[in-house]
């Protein structure tokens, strides 16, 4: 009886406050759908250890494709009482990717989701007039396609979605390209993770899988003694042929291997990599601050009504810049991490609950499952007390032994911070010039102005002693 009040009375709660609460902001952080291997090992032909043939390295699939088209649907209905579905607003919606083709690819099939074909206005007459490019001479068949579309603006009325590029600086701060220090930070914790944990894996792999793997796949002891090839080719390859719903168990069927054992030891030796070399918790906190800063901007712009637009962000990611997240709500609020497959997505929502007057709570959900509820201005808090601040984060990134690292914007190819340097120096070496050369003309001048005075003192005293009486000598020495 009392599990069932329990039972009851969370479900009243959770009911209440939903039902009497409406979202007001969401910032999405997602990954990118399924891809194709990373390398494939100097294979031309893009065909992996299992035989599967891909049409090249690391890009989106048609899976993936439908992963971010069904995250879009769920969007769209989720959050139709917040955004205009029926319209693309650029006021109320800000997109931003990674520099990279598979991010991108991602977003724009979620965002085909949530505005669906035929919510764009039609041309008018004069727009239709002028709507073509500076091209001369267009082909008949060009010219029917156009009439087919009639006042469409692309046929079948499909979006064309505005996506930035995110600012590398502040997500993607475990690259060195933008975090100089994290190139030996990354070295010590792969150094320490290799003399550690990596030997351990390897050797349990080996007992678990080498023999049959040599056989099969035709390796060599060398290959599975790399760690390198373990995770980035085999345990790679294998995930994308899973993820993608390819046959692979030919290969399973030769080797004998379980197969939901040995993709986890694939997932294991990918976390490994992520969580060990990749980045730690320190500098997970250090790469997440920058987001988290933001979105509680964001919120605060809403809850006091300072700005009510963008009412969602979606920053498209990576598995690593996921980790960022996952680092730091563990830090904050004590929250496990997860494996994070293609597609996984993470999303802050910001709700009002109605019943109450200026009552904001924070749910963070990841891969559709609510792990935190909490009070705004808790969670504003101790998001707060754990972030890095820029300051922080420049000294961390730019540490001031290296004179280039005490500019966090240095950078080799930056021409007029190297012009400034260069005009700084002519200047300091110039001024140093002047003063050491009119010290030495100084000094020769006054050697010159002494010894010149002495002859011309001896020539006088000559003279005198040779040619002048006692009398006129001593009147002509008071002179002298």
């Amino acid at each position: 009886m009392k599990i069932f009040w329990i039972i009851f009375i969370s479900f009243l709660i959770y009911f209440t406050q939903s039902s009497n609460s409406n979202i007001v902001f969401v910032y999405e952080h997602v990954r990118h759908g399924a891809r194709s291997p990373l390398f494939f090992d100097g294979n031309k032909e893009y065909i992996d250890n299992f035989g599967t043939k891909w049409e090249g390295a690391s890009t989106l699939t048609n899976v993936g494709k439908r992963e971010h088209y069904i995250l879009g649907i769920h969007n769209r209905l989720k959050y139709s009482s917040l955004l205009n579905f029926s319209k693309y607003d650029y006021q109320e919606i800000k997109v931003y990717s990674t520099n990279s083709g598979r991010t991108v690819q991602s977003l724009q099939a979620q965002l085909q989701a949530m505005y669906l074909p035929g919510t764009l206005d039609p041309l008018t007459k004069e727009q239709l007039s002028i709507a073509y490019p500076p091209f001369k001479n267009l082909s008949l068949e060009v010219l029917n396609e156009i009439n087919k579309l009639n006042d469409s603006t692309i046929i079948k009325d499909i979006n064309v979605f505005p996506i930035q590029f995110s600012d590398p600086k502040k997500l993607r701060l475990n690259e060195p390209e933008n975090c100089p220090y994290m190139k030996q930070y990354q070295e010590d914790l792969e150094n320490k993770t290799r003399s550690g944990i990596i030997i351990h894996f390897v050797k349990d792999f080996n007992e678990k899988y080498g023999v049959k793997i040599k056989e099969v796949l035709n390796k060599t002891d060398k290959d599975l003694n790399d760690f390198d090839f373990i995770e980035i080719i085999l345990a790679d390859e294998l995930l994308c042929n899973y993820y993608n719903g390819n046959n692979i168990n030919d290969f399973f069927n030769k080797t004998g291997f379980n197969k939901d054992e040995f993709i986890e030891d694939s997932r294991i030796s990918k976390n490994i990599y992520l969580y060990q070399m990749n980045i730690d918790e320190k500098t997970g906190i250090m790469a997440a601050s920058p987001s988290m800063n933001e979105i509680i901007n964001y919120m605060d712009n809403i809850i006091q009504k300072k700005s009510q637009t963008p009412k969602m962000i979606i920053h498209g990611g990576h598995d690593t810049t996921i980790n960022y997240f996952q680092y730091f709500m563990q830090y904050v609020f004590k929250i496990p991490i997860q494996y994070i497959p293609f597609s996984s997505n993470i999303y802050f929502e910001l709700h009002k609950n109605e019943s109450k007057s200026d009552n904001y709570y924070v749910e963070y959900i990841l891969d559709g499952n609510t792990l935190l509820t909490l009070d705004y201005p808790d969670f504003k808090a101790k998001v707060l007390e754990a972030v890095w601040s820029e300051k922080e984060i420049n000294n961390f990134c730019f540490p001031p032994e290296k004179e280039e690292n005490q500019n966090p914007n240095y950078n080799n190819e930056n021409s007029e911070y190297e012009k400034y340097k260069f005009n700084t120096y002519l200047f300091l070496s110039t001024t140093i010039f002047f003063f050491i050369s009119t010290a030495i003309f100084m000094f020769l001048f006054i050697l010159y102005y002494k010894k010149y005075q002495n002859n011309s003192r001896n020539l006088l005293n000559n003279f005198t002693s040779n040619n002048q009486k006692d009398g006129e000598f001593k009147l002509l020495d008071r002179f002298s």
